[in-house]
Formats: structure tokens, sequence, C-alpha cells
């Protein structure tokens, strides 16, 4: 729940909207006296102080890296001060919807409709981790469309220079799996779904695992996409094949049809109808 509006808020901002709250976080739409829009991000400060001081350094850094403007919502500022009971991190405010509003109105996304998002997912995050960062939190929430259905990655909170963490690239593998697996099969509860996965995969009984899967989505899915997303879930096992996202990319069957432009297209016309049907 969010609570009273901090007078730090009130000084900075001539209205304020509460968007979502969780644990310790909560997310505001600020407006400033000029009119414009933010996302403000606000921390108990001397709980996570050490972890938002990390935040705000990949935000920097990845300002200023070529071409990411358009990939990943953009660091503003931030007042961190550790004497103070609240810290806030601002924010571009490009959100129309997360992906997850549009799977839940939804139900699930279709084979096609699903490889153009998670081509689009996929390698905004693998030029993420060719800049040297690891995301280490890619869940449904933290994939926002903005208002010409663009696709942005949010949520840094648990980034990591891949320097500092070696593990970091199969971890976003791994999560880019259980959200394929989502758009699929419409399971939005990643807890419930990554714990079943590990739990039958660790067994390497992928049969069973596609069995439930499809009984319980009531639909058949390709083989093709069962063995990409058996290589992803796999990836953190000890005996896990090594892949990177450039390999899976671009030596994955299911991805020889793509086509960026129309697919695209297809893309933004699908969430259109969608939109209608809300």
């Amino acid at each position: 729940m969010l609570t009273q509006t901090p007078k730090e808020l009130e000084k900075n901002y001539i209205e304020i909207k509460p968007i979502f709250s969780e644990g310790s976080i909560e997310v505001y739409e600020v407006i400033d006296s000029s009119g414009n829009s933010f996302a403000l991000k606000l921390y108990k400060i001397r709980k996570f102080f050490k972890k938002i001081i990390k935040e705000i350094q990949i935000g920097i850094y990845l300002n200023n890296q070529k071409g990411t403007e358009t990939s990943f919502i953009k660091y503003i500022t931030s007042e961190t001060d550790i004497n103070s009971k609240y810290t806030f991190i601002i924010y571009e405010l490009a959100q129309k919807y997360t992906l997850k509003d549009k799977l839940l109105s939804r139900k699930y996304f279709d084979e096609k409709l699903s490889k153009i998002i998670f081509w689009d997912i996929g390698h905004k995050i693998n030029n993420l981790h060719k800049i040297g960062i690891a995301h280490m939190n890619l869940n449904l929430e933290n994939i926002l469309l903005d208002y010409n259905y663009n696709i942005k990655i949010a949520g840094f909170s648990s980034a990591e220079f891949i320097i500092d963490k070696q593990d970091g690239i199969k971890e976003d593998i791994f999560q880019l799996g259980v959200i394929l697996l989502q758009l699929i099969s419409g399971k939005c509860d990643k807890k419930i779904l990554e714990d079943k996965c590990l739990k039958i995969i660790k067994k390497g009984d992928y049969e069973f695992f596609w069995n439930m899967i499809e009984i319980g989505s009531n639909k058949e899915f390709s083989n093709e996409i069962k063995e990409l997303i058996n290589i992803m879930l796999s990836i953190k096992l000890p005996n896990g094949q090594e892949w990177t996202l450039d390999e899976i990319l671009n030596k994955q069957e299911w991805f020889d049809s793509i086509n960026s432009v129309e697919n695209n297209n297809y893309m933004i016309e699908t969430f259109k109808q969608i939109e209608g049907l809300d």
C-alpha cells in the first residue's frame, strides 16, 4: 500500500499520482511546474542505499551508451541522502501498458506474436549484454509499451555489471525463457511457473513438462518453440548448455522466418485490436 505522499515530493511537483507499490518501493507519476511527466521511484533509503547507488550508476552508464534511448527507460536524475528517510530516482515516463496488461487482456498470444515480441526484447537484452550489463529482473511488469507501441525495458533495480556478476547472462536468458513461456501459455504467475519449471526440468522430463503446459493451456506448441524454451530454462543447470543470446536469436529454427518490418506492423495492429476489445 502506498504511504502518505512525502513532503519532499510535494515541494517539487505540482501533481503526484500513485502508480503501484511493492514492498519498500513506491512508484508515482509526477508532473513538474513545466508540465513534464516522469516516473518517480521512491525507496526507503536506510535499507536499500547500496542497491540504489548501483541502480543510479547503471542508469548513468546507459545514458552514455549510443542507441540505448529507444530500448530502455531513461534515467533522469535522483536525490540521495543517507541521512534521509526517503530517496528518489526519476525515470522517463514512457509507459502506456506493461506487457502483463496486454497478456491478461488476451489470455495468451499466438506463436507469431510471441515470436515478434520475444525477438524485439531478446535483441534489446542482447545489446545490453554487449555493453556489459545484465538486467537480472526480467518480467512482464518490467517490459513496457509506449504510446507508439514501442517496447522499452525498465526495472534496473537488480541490474549488475557483467564483470561483477559472471552468471548474469544465464539469469537473463532463463528469465527470458520464462517470459516466452508466459506469452504462449498465458500463465502470468512467475514464481509458480519458475518453481514448476525448475523442479521438472532438473529431472530432465521435458515431455512431461510440455504435456503439463499444453493441457493447462488447452493448446499445442511447435517443436521449434519447445526446443528453444528447453534450452533457455535449462541454462542454469550444472549440465546446461553454454548459450549466448546471440546464438539463441541467430541459430534457432523458430526465428528463421522472421521479418522485422512486417512483423512490427503485425504486432502494432494486434495490440490496437486488443486495446479496442478492452
